[in-house]
């Protein structure tokens, strides 16, 4: 057994939401049965511009305790797509575990 240790210093939040915000809004959509809700969430730059107006009033602890709450609730898609691409590398790999633990 190995462990793997990557050391992440630093995270552009409001560049990394625009590639996050379309998987937010079709989750959005697919949970929400509020029309409002809905329309909102149907209007991608609606959702945009409020997502990266709240990471901007977010503190920097706010915003990594976020990160840390998406890396676990993605935790298992995560740890699939890693040992899929492994395997399109004929290197078979079965991840155990992942944490993203807050330094």
């Amino acid at each position: 057994m190995f462990e793997l240790r990557i050391v992440v210093d630093d995270i552009d939040y409001e560049n990394a939401a625009d590639g996050l915000i379309p998987l937010l809004a079709q989750q959005l959509e697919k949970e929400n049965s509020n029309p409002l809700t809905r329309a909102f969430v149907s209007s991608k730059n609606a959702v945009a511009g409020a997502i990266k107006a709240i990471l901007r009033m977010m503190t920097q602890k706010q915003k990594d305790e976020l990160v840390v709450k998406c890396f676990e609730s993605n935790k298992q898609k995560l740890i699939t797509a890693v040992e899929r691409e492994a395997q399109k590398r004929n290197v078979e790999i079965k991840i155990k575990d992942a944490k993203l633990i807050k330094m």
